[in-house]
């Protein structure tokens, strides 16, 4: 688990690849703090596979800044909400 802002997690996506994608899922709020904040985890391992067919609170599977930013203009919000 790696809970990152949005900027942090764009920044790390400038490093992922089609290969090494990052999996981006919104922090379950438990009282004040986690506002802002999203685990994002490498999406080929077999816990974040689970994750994703879950689908829980999964904002998406990205490999490049673009895409991550791209949804969050969709989205209509800045911090993808």
């Amino acid at each position: 688990m790696s809970w990152m802002t949005v900027s942090d997690i764009a920044r790390r996506l400038k490093f992922a690849s089609e290969e090494s994608p990052l999996a981006v899922f919104r922090v379950k709020k438990s009282g004040r703090g986690y506002g802002g904040l999203y685990d994002a985890v490498f999406a080929n391992t077999v816990a974040a596979q689970h994750r994703i067919e879950t689908g829980i609170g999964l904002v998406g599977v990205f490999s490049s800044p673009s895409q991550f930013t791209e949804k969050l203009e969709r989205s209509g919000s800045s911090d993808g909400r």
